[in-house]
């Protein structure tokens, strides 16, 4: 044995009585009896099938998720939508109502003012013919007399010569 070879058994091949003693019994027929790599090739494929398998799954899962985040997208823009009608309609009641009232206080309102504006002109008319009559009055009653501005500038003329 070369120095590559160190602690390595030399595989032995079965002898012609192990081979004989083994019948081909289908109860001795197991996982151990089955060659190794063809176990291994067994797990492999089940494992692939298994991934396959588990990746349909979750494709399945991610559509299925997609396909209810779409409808519950379109449920909420339709109660979106319904909210927002709502709103409008309580919104142009509202908007009425106010119409409704500023139309029955500009009313009022303008009542009131011509109210007062027939006040103050009936009473314009009353006083208006006592005013002709007092304008009469100091026009015509004259009293001549020298205006105090012009008896200062007299005194201070006298003053200075």
């Amino acid at each position: 044995m070369g120095k590559w070879n160190k602690g390595k058994r030399k595989q032995q091949t079965p002898s012609q009585s192990q081979i004989s003693s083994r019948s081909p019994s289908p109860s001795r027929y197991s996982a151990s009896a089955v060659p190794q790599h063809y176990a291994n090739a067994n797990i492999e494929r089940i494992l692939q099938l298994a991934q396959i398998n588990a990746n349909e799954v979750v494709i399945d899962a991610r559509k299925e998720r997609t396909k209810k985040l779409k409808t519950a997208h379109a449920e909420a823009d339709k109660d979106v939508l319904k909210h927002r009608n709502e709103k409008d309609k309580e919104f142009l009641k509202i908007e009425e109502e106010l119409e409704d009232k500023m139309e029955m206080i500009t009313k009022k309102i303008d009542g009131e003012t011509n109210a007062q504006i027939d006040v103050l002109a009936g009473s314009a008319n009353q006083k208006k013919i006592d005013l002709v009559k007092q304008l009469v009055r100091m026009v015509c009653n004259i009293k001549p007399s020298v205006h105090p501005n012009f008896l200062l500038m007299k005194s201070a003329n006298a003053l200075d010569n």
